[in-house]
């Protein structure tokens, strides 16, 4: 079972380097099409204590955790492993999966649970001499202080954080993503020049590092910037391409992770404008996702804010 599991493990990292891709769909086919061979591996694991390996393919499934079928496995599996024995588990390893057990608590509706799982590994990390991880668990428990429990400014400081700590070690990729979240946390907090600047700083870097997902999710708040903006025929149009892409590529999010753009559809579909841009609709729909960030990046460096 030790090679099986290895193999697994394996595998999964495969489907992590591409869960946020162009070929985020056939890999996550193929990882569910091994459930059958994954499941009897982790009972294996758990019966023989083998923790290390099944916190290590725990971690690597985890997007097949976070579709709504499997969350409350996932988290059993991570609660199991994490209340085993710990001697010989690195403290990197058992900050990661407290880290990624609250983002399923989180998605279950558990707050309570999530805030001390992902409170305990955040403490673990600031302990460590690894930044990077810091960094992105500092961006994981923004997610949950901003868009679950409504507070934003303290999102903020760790959108912030996480921010600085990618410029230090001048990781483009974190950047982008740091700045995507710091501008949906701008937006929720009325900071329009704020969202702006976030905007035009991460979208480039979200072309270079190929997150695809996190284009789709930033042109979003693109649509609701030109919304606040005035400017409501570019917000239809890039609120049409956000939603078209974030179809297509078919990751799974909870709710309250949806709401604001939600909203943001909604407003603009009940304005009375909106019958006469049909066109502007439907050119969104057939953009590509880099002519729709393209566009995004130049419309943005045309703004004179007026909200």
């Amino acid at each position: 079972m030790i090679k099986e599991s290895e193999r697994l493990i394996q595998l999964g990292k495969q489907m992590l380097d591409e869960a946020l891709g162009e070929d985020r769909t056939i890999w996550m086919e193929r990882m569910l099409g091994e459930m059958p061979n994954i499941m009897p591996v982790l009972e294996w694991l758990e019966q023989e204590q083998e923790t290390l390996y099944g916190l290590q393919l725990t971690y690597v499934l985890q997007e097949i955790w976070f579709e709504e079928a499997y969350t409350v496995d996932g988290l059993h599996w991570f609660k199991t492993f994490l209340t085993q024995d710990q001697d010989g588990i690195p403290p990197a390893a058992r900050a990661s999966s407290l880290d990624l057990a609250g983002a399923f608590a989180l998605n279950l509706g558990q707050y309570q649970e999530a805030q001390q799982l992902k409170k305990e590994g955040l403490d673990i990390c600031r302990t460590l001499s690894d930044e990077s991880q810091l960094a992105y668990s500092l961006m994981h428990y923004g997610h949950l202080v901003g868009s679950a429990l409504g507070e934003f400014e303290e999102a903020k400081q760790h959108y912030q954080e996480a921010f600085a700590l990618f410029e230090q070690l001048e990781d483009e990729c974190g950047l982008a993503l740091a700045a995507g979240n710091l501008a949906k946390t701008h937006y929720s907090l009325k900071e329009w020049p704020l969202m702006m600047n976030m905007l035009q700083f991460g979208l480039p870097k979200t072309q270079v590092c190929g997150t695809s997902w996190e284009s789709a999710l930033n042109l979003g708040w693109v649509s609701g910037f030109f919304l606040q903006n005035g400017q409501y025929p570019l917000a239809v149009q890039f609120a049409s391409a956000s939603k078209t892409h974030q179809e297509r590529l078919a990751v799974s999010m909870p709710e309250i992770f949806l709401t604001q753009f939600k909203s943001i559809l909604s407003d603009i579909k009940e304005d009375d404008r909106f019958p006469s841009t049909r066109s502007e609709w439907d050119a969104g729909q057939v953009m590509s996702l880099e002519t729709a960030v393209s566009e995004a990046i130049e419309q943005l460096g045309q703004v004179q804010i007026g909200v």
